[in-house]
């Protein structure tokens, strides 16, 4: 997979260059998405979706991991642009049938949590029929139970959106699992990071010597980008 930050990071940290690329990301695409059917808010916006579908097709990914999977919207926009990158792309996205955040709070009841089963496994079903140059596997569970059995089967991921747990202690644990087995070059996409969970400052602090990290705020929420050097 073709480095993001060397090929398209300009030498200066603000070199307009370097942000027209990122901006290109954001470029309207021609997917047609499957519509938005669950009564919860949390399905990824068009705008980011023709962004995951765009950053995909640009860097070729060959084995990328997707965890927090909801109705697949992000499954769609990463299997259209594998499907078309030709390269025999393997997504493995993970997810369950709950949330121990808001399952706390009692403010999603198990009738919510079935609907959102049948829309993603109709979603899961169109996608492997339309973009059948990629191989997708659909894992159930918590990502940082089932990610190490995962990860015993592959060599290494090239690609890591993570768009599960927005607070820090999760992707902190997810992070710990996924980093032994990242690609030279391998990208990160850290979803909805907000000020609040302050994982952009552990992650610099530990590690900034072995990966560049990029924080952006991008059309209503903040996305966070990574690769390793």
């Amino acid at each position: 997979m073709m480095s993001f930050f060397k090929k398209f990071r300009a030498t200066a940290p603000n070199d307009i260059r370097a942000e027209r690329f990122i901006q290109s990301l954001y470029s309207e695409t021609h997917v047609d998405y499957p519509s938005v059917k669950h009564s919860l808010d949390w399905s990824t916006k068009r705008r980011h979706l023709d962004f995951l579908h765009n950053f995909v097709n640009a860097l070729k990914p060959k084995v990328i991991i997707e965890t927090g999977t909801f109705e697949g919207h992000g499954t769609y926009a990463m299997a259209a642009a594998a499907h078309a990158n030709d390269n025999h792309a393997r997504i493995f996205t993970i997810d369950y049938d709950g949330d121990p955040i808001q399952d706390a709070k009692g403010s999603v009841s198990q009738e919510q949590w079935l609907a959102l089963k049948h829309i993603r496994q109709s979603h899961l079903e169109t996608i492997k029929k339309k973009f059948p140059n990629c191989m997708v596997t659909f894992v159930e569970g918590d990502s940082r139970e089932v990610l190490p059995v995962l990860l015993d089967t592959i060599d290494q991921w090239d690609f890591w959106y993570q768009d599960s747990m927005h607070f820090a202690e999760g992707i902190q644990q997810e992070w710990e699992i996924m980093e032994a087995k990242a690609a030279v070059n391998a990208t990160i996409i850290f979803d909805d990071i907000s000020k609040k969970n302050r994982f952009s400052r552990w992650f610099k602090a530990n590690y900034k010597r072995s990966w560049r990290y990029a924080p952006r705020r991008d059309f209503g929420h903040k996305q966070c980008l990574a690769q390793k050097k």
